[in-house]
């Protein structure tokens, strides 16, 4: 990795700061091609600005097995369009250069699979890499519909199912890493229905079980004058697979809320009530409920 653009990469002299030190990372791929591996490199096209020529030659003097541009600058991060044009212009450049065995990947701003043809099709790169495109979205490798194009019902499900499925590679290889699954549920509920209630639902989840089942709602939020909560959890209820049991998980202390909550829940078509009597937080348990009702048996029961 030679274009990684991030602070706390670069300040310890990797990424993309190599770009400047290129006599230090010729050795550093030479050093890799001793263990007898094929060795690639992603570089960006500059440092400060566009300046190619003299870094592509001299990563090229190395004959790595592929070389991968992403078409912006380490100033530029993802901040502007991928100069795509440049990615043609380096391809060029190799070409002219005889090295025509060297694969070249292309990257930037692909967001389907026919951009990605028609990419390297446009500008003569060997393959395209996929980075943003491909959060939250699948699909992109059935063919060149746009996430956005995708129904509500079509992201909650293709959500789940990432989930089972990553919930199985979990169990297979004995990690505890739920957390890295989370972080891209927010692509998949761009533009949908009470997007931030939901990714804010999801944050707390953790395990793949409460992805799938629970439904987290205050018994005050519930009963307050907005009607937010019960739309959140009625396109729950719409969109789950049926198959699957959806529970409501109620945080409160006090007994005539639950009483009326419980009705609503079930008027909402929730197959159950899990009552927080365990939760930490100090907003929560300020107000009496989660683990605060662990002090206060009678109240619970």
């Amino acid at each position: 990795n030679m274009g990684c653009p991030e602070k706390n990469v670069n300040k310890q002299g990797s990424g993309a700061t190599l770009i400047g030190d290129p006599l230090n990372a010729q050795e550093i791929i030479r050093a890799c091609k001793k263990s007898g591996l094929p060795v690639s490199v992603k570089t960006r096209i500059g440092l400060e600005h566009i300046d190619y020529h003299d870094w592509v030659c001299y990563i090229l003097d190395t004959e790595p097995e592929a070389l991968t541009i992403h078409g912006r600058t380490r100033k530029e991060m993802s901040l502007v369009p991928a100069h795509w044009n440049v990615i043609g212009e380096i391809v060029h450049l190799i070409k002219d250069k005889k090295q025509s065995d060297i694969i070249v990947i292309g990257n930037g701003d692909i967001t389907s699979l026919g951009q990605a043809q028609d990419m390297a099709a446009t500008y003569g790169v060997d393959g395209v890499m996929v980075g943003r495109g491909l959060f939250g979205n699948p699909w992109f490798f059935q063919g060149t519909t746009l996430l956005s194009k995708r129904t509500i019902e079509e992201r909650l499900l293709g959500m789940i199912r990432h989930t089972q499925l990553c919930e199985e590679l979990l169990l297979q290889y004995g990690h505890n890493q739920f957390h890295h699954v989370r972080k891209m549920y927010g692509s998949y509920l761009v533009g949908i229905p009470h997007a931030k209630q939901f990714k804010d639902q999801l944050g707390r989840v953790a395990s793949p079980a409460e992805v799938m089942w629970t439904e987290f709602v205050s018994c005050e939020a519930l009963l307050s004058t907005s009607t937010r909560s019960r739309e959140r959890m009625l396109t729950t209820m719409k969109y789950l697979p049926q198959e699957r049991p959806v529970v409501a998980q109620l945080f409160g202390c006090k007994v005539h809320q639950f009483e009326e909550c419980a009705k609503i829940v079930r008027d909402l078509g929730f197959d159950g009530i899990d009552i927080n009597m365990g939760c930490p937080e100090k907003n929560v348990n300020k107000q009496g409920s989660g683990a605060t009702l662990i002090g206060d048996p009678l109240n619970a029961q």
